[in-house]
């Protein structure tokens, strides 16, 4: 139950909460992607290209979690929620820059 927790807080962090921050700030408030990578993508495919890259960093996390064997998956869904809350909170301080 508590790994469930964990994923289900992962992905409101990691995908929700990044994606809402990242597609106001960029959006609506016009900040600037920092970020080579994701800055490449934006440029080339638009701001809603975070949804699926998103998405799809959320999965290849997942897969990654269920073909590791216990304990070693267990820093997947961990790590997920660290990073998650970080970005989101940076993202939020951007936009109170802003």
């Amino acid at each position: 139950m508590k790994i469930k927790i964990l994923w289900v807080n992962g992905f409101i962090f990691f995908v929700i909460g990044d994606l809402v921050t990242t597609l106001y700030g960029i959006g609506v408030l016009g900040a600037i992607e920092e970020n080579y990578i994701p800055n490449i993508l934006l440029q080339n495919y638009g701001l809603w290209i975070f949804i699926p890259l998103k998405l799809i960093h959320f999965f290849i996390i997942y897969i990654i979690y269920k073909i590791l064997p216990y304990p070693y998956n267990l820093p997947a869904p961990i790590l997920l929620n660290i990073f998650g809350i970080w970005v989101t909170i940076t993202n939020i301080l951007v936009i109170l820059k802003l």
